[in-house]
């Protein structure tokens, strides 16, 4: 039996890659004046959200082999500035 459809692995990966921009961007924002620590322990827990989405890519692969490819879990990532703007204002660059 399958653990999920194809279309659940697509936004899976999809929610994953959203879900590390999210992350890499509050690991850069904590880590700023001398606060690494902070920024060195999120970036751990990212390494084990990371392993979880390459563990669900191999059982993609393994229940799909036709239809899974490596973007659905680490392809083109999407623009995320839309949904921080909706917390909070991001200054001009």
């Amino acid at each position: 039996m399958k653990s999920h459809t194809m279309d659940e692995y697509k936004e899976i990966g999809m929610d994953f890659k959203i879900l590390n921009d999210f992350m890499v961007h509050l690991i850069v924002k904590v880590g700023k004046y001398g606060k690494l620590k902070y920024g060195d322990k999120m970036s751990k827990e990212l390494d084990k959200i990371n392993q979880i989405q390459s563990d669900l890519e191999e059982e993609m692969f393994k229940e799909y082999p036709k239809d899974a490819n490596t973007e659905i879990f680490y392809g083109k990532r999407p623009d995320i500035t839309n949904l921080l703007k909706e917390y909070y204002e991001i200054p001009n660059r």
